[in-house]
């Protein structure tokens, strides 16, 4: 998978899971200022990454996030050790 890839989906989640329009769901969003996520949303969120990308993400590592380019990124490095990374 290309990181251009893991960004849209990434993206996608967000949109499917708040219904927010795509133009609004930008890298530098932070989903609880900018996007209204609540503790509970960014769980739901974390799951479905999780779920999404077959990855595991410790909570932890989830509350340091807090943009949708933070969460990317997190994803991408989670991917790049798994080596599902297309270079």
């Amino acid at each position: 998978m290309k990181k251009e890839e893991i960004a849209a989906q990434v993206r996608q989640v967000i949109i499917d899971q708040c219904g927010y329009p795509q133009d609004q769901v930008t890298e530098e969003k932070d989903l609880e200022k900018d996007l209204t996520f609540d503790a509970l949303d960014l769980c739901e969120f974390a799951m479905n990454l999780e779920e999404t990308f077959d990855i595991t993400i410790p909570e932890d590592e989830a509350n340091a996030q807090h943009t949708v380019g933070d969460w990317t990124r997190l994803v991408e490095g989670k991917m790049e050790i798994l080596g599902r990374i297309e270079k």
